[in-house]
C-alpha cells in the first residue's frame, strides 16, 4: 500500500526572530566587542534553537564565531572590512572538530555554513556578511561595499526596468489598472515601483 503524505505548494518560511537593536547600537557594539554579531545572538532566547546543537554551537554560528575571532568585524587604516579568507576558517573548525574525535569538513561546506550565518544576521540585526565564493573570502559590508554593490546590481537590472517603466507607461497610456500588480511586487521585494513624473 501507498502511503500519501502530506505537501504544500511553497516551502514554509522559517519564522527566525529579530533583535532589538539599532543598526547605531550594533555599530557600536562591533567597536568593542570582536564577537559582538555571535553574543548577540547567545544573548537572545528566540535564537537558542538556531544557536545550539547539544552543547555546541550549530555549524553556522560556529563559522561566523571563527571569522570574528580572524578580524571579520575589524577595521584597516582606511576603514574598510577585513575579506577572511574561508581557508583559514576552515582550518580553524576542524582543528576544533579533529580535537573532538570528529571528521574535518571541506572548504564548501563553510561556505555553505557562512551563507547561512550571513542570512541569519541579515534577518536579525539588517546587517550584510557576504561569503565570496568566487575569492573563497567572507567579509562584513561596509558603505564602500554597499554602494559597490548597489552600483553592480542596479546596472544589471537596469535594462529591466527601462522595460518595466516602458509597460507601466503603456499601461498608464491607456489607463490600464496596475495597482494590483505593484502592490505585488512591493509585498515580494519590499520595493515600490512608480514611473516619474513625465517632464512633458
Amino acid at each position: 500500500m501507498t502511503i500519501s503524505l502530506p505537501t504544500r505548494d511553497k516551502p514554509a518560511k522559517a519564522d527566525f526572530p529579530t533583535i532589538q537593536k539599532s543598526p547605531l547600537e550594533v555599530m557600536e557594539l562591533i567597536q568593542s566587542d570582536e564577537h559582538a554579531l555571535t553574543n548577540l545572538f547567545y544573548a537572545e532566547s528566540g535564537w537558542a534553537p538556531f544557536f545550539w546543537k547539544g552543547t555546541d554551537c550549530t555549524a553556522p554560528f560556529r563559522a561566523l564565531y571563527i571569522a570574528e575571532s580572524l578580524g571579520l568585524l575589524q577595521k584597516d587604516e582606511g576603514g574598510r572590512t577585513k575579506d577572511i579568507p574561508i581557508t583559514d576558517i576552515t582550518a580553524a573548525v576542524n582543528r576544533w572538530l579533529m580535537d573532538r574525535g570528529q571528521n574535518p569538513v571541506a572548504e564548501t561546506t563553510i561556505y555553505g555554513n557562512l551563507k547561512t550565518a550571513a542570512m541569519y544576521v541579515h534577518t536579525a540585526l539588517g546587517l550584510s556578511i557576504v561569503p565570496i565564493k568566487k575569492t573563497m573570502t567572507v567579509r562584513l559590508t561596509d558603505q564602500k561595499q554597499n554602494a559597490a554593490n548597489l552600483e553592480k546590481y542596479f546596472a544589471v537590472a537596469e535594462k529591466q526596468l527601462s522595460r518595466i517603466l516602458n509597460e507601466l507607461r503603456v499601461a498608464e497610456s491607456h489607463n490600464w489598472d496596475t495597482q494590483h500588480f505593484l502592490a505585488s511586487v512591493e509585498e515580494k521585494t519590499k520595493l515600490r515601483i512608480s514611473p516619474a513624473p513625465s517632464s512633458n
